[in-house]
């Protein structure tokens, strides 16, 4: 018995990789990408680049020029990589699959934005780093928002908490209550940020994440 799903879960890993290979390389490639485009622009960036802003949008931390064009491209992919393999070794191939087709884009995403604003703010090249990054967060939470009540239950997408994975009723919930408010909240988080007010943003942040915690919590109290 050991041994036959032992064979399965093999397979179904194998499966996954073949099902999303070409995506997973494109993304690797997109990553990669950011760097070379880093290249390309040597001679117009200063010789330290802004790699770190504070809530106004206005550097606070820099890095060499050759450090920061492979150093931070470097480490989104190792970071990506990691996370791919933590979803596949999620090797249910149910809606769990469905998270993989998302997530493997996450991460390009945050490459070519931080890595844009990085380039274009070196540039003297006017451009509202906070505002892309709050407006990104909220487009972000929308998306999460429209996927997590189609996820089963796992260790690695979702409301991971002690609640949501002892009981599959209680992650179905949770999942369909968080998925209302990171969509609601992701749509206040973008209109927030397009009126200038990123502190209202930060709290609707925090606003949306702990909703289907504390739901999850009473719904845990009510069905002991």
């Amino acid at each position: 018995m050991y041994e036959q799903n032992n064979i399965k879960t093999t397979s179904q890993k194998n499966s996954l990789v073949a099902d999303n290979k070409w995506k997973i390389v494109i993304s690797v490639i997109a990553i990669a990408m950011t760097s070379i485009v880093g290249i390309f622009l040597w001679d117009n960036l200063p010789a330290q680049l802004p790699v770190h802003f504070d809530i106004n949008g206005n550097p606070d931390s820099f890095m060499p020029k050759v450090a920061a064009i492979s150093v931070i491209p470097t480490t989104l992919v190792a970071i990506h990589l990691l996370a791919l393999l933590g979803m596949l070794r999620q090797v249910k191939r149910d809606s769990n699959n469905k998270v993989i087709h998302y997530v493997i884009w996450i991460v390009p995403a945050v490459a070519i934005l931080v890595m844009g604003c990085i380039y274009t703010y070196s540039m003297n090249i006017q451009v509202n780093v906070g505002l892309l990054v709050t407006i990104f967060l909220g487009v972000l939470f929308v998306i999460l928002g429209n996927i997590m009540p189609k996820v089963s239950r796992n260790h690695f997408f979702g409301i991971r908490i002690c609640w949501t994975l002892k009981d599959d009723d209680n992650w179905y919930h949770t999942h369909r209550v968080g998925g209302f408010s990171f969509v609601i909240g992701g749509l206040l988080m973008i209109f927030a940020s397009l009126a200038g007010n990123l502190y209202i943003t930060l709290g609707l942040t925090f606003a949306t994440v702990i909703v289907p915690i504390l739901f999850s919590w009473i719904y845990a109290l009510r069905h002991k």
